[in-house]
């Protein structure tokens, strides 16, 4: 995830030791990541709270200006994309829309999108992809709203499936349409893995909406239950379903290192060693993003070992009978973190054959 926090303690950083981690994350020489993924406004890894256009019923938008979102996160993408020599394929994310927007009138605490203004909201999130396409990012996935069950204390929006199906339907595919984004990938539900079938079953029962929604987003929080991606892929088996999010969060196995480290690896990699077991026979893609965020492997909890808020997330692709192909180069040989090392290890163990 190239969030707000993680661009601004790299600015902070020198140029020489920016490019180094650029280097070392994005190249061909290096982990050759491909893939990101960050929000539309702010969320909760940014370093404020803020909005694109803060003017109650703007209807015509008059005050957009994403600046803001973009102070910290364009240098950071401009610079991985430079080592990479070529564009990272991002995927946004919206966490809530602008508070005025909203039933409870603040972007935190959840709240739902009033219905007056699913249209503006939609325009609002295809002028945000516009702009961060003039900016040189190249915009290849969008999820319809960030954890749409949760209330918390940060950014965030409660949307039933209902709500999601509707939106989508009625307000923004049309503007994709009207703004001809049409190739952006469409996801849905980007929250916890357990509920995935039940929501893309809900949101996905009508024809017209399936026919706009090109995959499911996932995140890793909850335990296993890989039986509802199993049962999801069968169902929808042209639908992606992408990893968006997950992570073994430090102070779930106490401060410091010694076993917890091991711990801490151990919950995150055998995260992925049940995938790979799990979906072997699968035909869809699953994808962990590339990203900084909370420190070194901050995904599988190693947040104290980095040298900047933000860490490596795997990009991997698990194809149809077990196979494993590279996702853009993700997977060579090069600098990999011990973290990487240790993964490794596990597809070794439990991956059926595939070897880096």
């Amino acid at each position: 995830a190239f969030t707000d926090a993680s661009g601004y303690v790299f600015a902070k950083m020198p140029e020489e030791l920016q490019r180094k981690l650029a280097h070392d994350y994005f190249s061909p020489e290096g982990n050759a990541y491909t893939l990101g993924r960050t929000s539309v406004d702010s969320c909760d890894f940014s370093a404020g709270i803020y909005c694109s256009d803060n003017t109650p019923d703007d209807f015509e938008l008059k005050d957009f200006d994403p600046a803001r979102s973009e102070k910290y996160v364009l240098p950071l993408v401009k610079m991985a994309q430079e080592e990479a020599g070529r564009p990272i394929g991002m995927m946004l994310t919206p966490w809530s829309p602008p508070e005025w927007m909203k039933t409870n009138h603040s972007r935190l605490h959840g709240g739902e999108l009033k219905p007056e203004y699913y249209s503006l909201w939609a325009e609002y999130i295809c002028r945000f992809i516009e702009a961060y396409q003039q900016a040189g990012v190249d915009v290849k996935m969008l999820s319809s709203q960030n954890e749409p069950k949760a209330v918390q204390t940060w950014d965030s929006c409660l949307m039933n499936a209902a709500q999601e199906r509707e939106f989508i339907q009625h307000h923004l595919y049309p503007a994709l349409k009207r703004h001809h984004l049409e190739d952006v990938c469409l996801l849905i539900w980007d929250h916890n893995k357990e509920r995935v079938f039940d929501r893309v079953s809900e949101t996905l029962n009508n024809p017209e909406v399936a026919e706009m929604v090109g995959g499911a987003a996932v995140h890793w929080y909850s335990g296993d239950h890989f039986e509802a991606l199993q049962m999801t892929h069968e169902r929808f088996p042209k639908l992606q379903l992408v990893f968006s999010e997950g992570c073994v969060e430090f102070s779930r196995f106490g401060g410091g290192g010694g076993a917890g480290i091991w711990a801490r690896f151990g919950a995150g990699g055998g995260q992925c060693r049940s995938g790979v077991i799990g979906f072997r026979g699968g035909g869809y893609e699953f994808r962990h993003g590339c990203g900084f965020r909370g420190g070194f492997l901050y995904r599988f909890g190693l947040g104290p070992l980095g040298l900047l808020a933000g860490g490596p997330r795997l990009g991997l692709r698990f194809s149809g009978g077990g196979g494993f192909r590279r996702s853009g180069g993700a997977f060579r040989r090069g600098r990999f973190g011990f973290g990487l090392r240790f993964l490794q290890l596990v597809f070794r163990m439990y991956g059926h054959g595939f070897s880096f």
